[in-house]
C-alpha cells in the first residue's frame, strides 16, 4: 500500500455511517484530513477520535455544508488547498452508501481543483 503518511484527504459524509468510519481508521496512518459533514456536533466528535488515534489537531480540517450544493465543494477543496497547501484523494463517504443525489460534478474541475 502507497504510504498516507501527510497526504491531504478530503472526506465527505464524515459525520457518521462510512464517512466517519474511513475517517477514525485512515487517522491510523497520519494522514492530513478535511472532514465534510452536515452535522458540525458530529464532525467534532469525529475530530477528536481522529485526534486520539495520533493526529495532531493542525492535521485535521472540518467543513460543514450541503455537498450537492456546488459553494460546498469548492469550500471543502479550498479549505484542502489553504489548509494542508495541496490534495492527494478524495473520498466521497455521502455517496458510498449508495444513497444521494446523482449528477455530474464536473463543475468542480471547469479551472481545475
Amino acid at each position: 500500500m502507497t504510504s498516507l503518511l501527510r497526504k491531504a484527504i478530503i472526506i465527505t459524509g464524515a459525520s457518521s455511517g462510512l464517512g466517519a468510519a474511513s475517517a477514525i481508521e485512515l487517522a491510523k496512518y497520519s494522514p492530513r484530513l478535511v472532514l465534510h459533514g452536515r452535522n458540525e456536533k458530529a464532525l467534532s466528535d469525529v475530530k477528536q477520535k481522529c485526534l486520539d488515534h495520533g493526529l495532531r489537531a493542525d492535521d485535521v480540517a472540518v467543513v460543514t455544508g450541503d455537498i450537492t450544493e456546488e459553494k460546498t465543494i469548492r469550500k471543502i477543496v479550498q479549505t484542502a488547498k489553504d489548509v494542508f497547501g495541496t490534495l492527494h484523494v478524495v473520498t466521497w463517504g455521502k455517496f458510498n452508501s449508495g444513497i444521494g443525489i446523482y449528477g455530474q460534478l464536473q463543475f468542480q474541475f471547469r479551472n481545475g481543483i
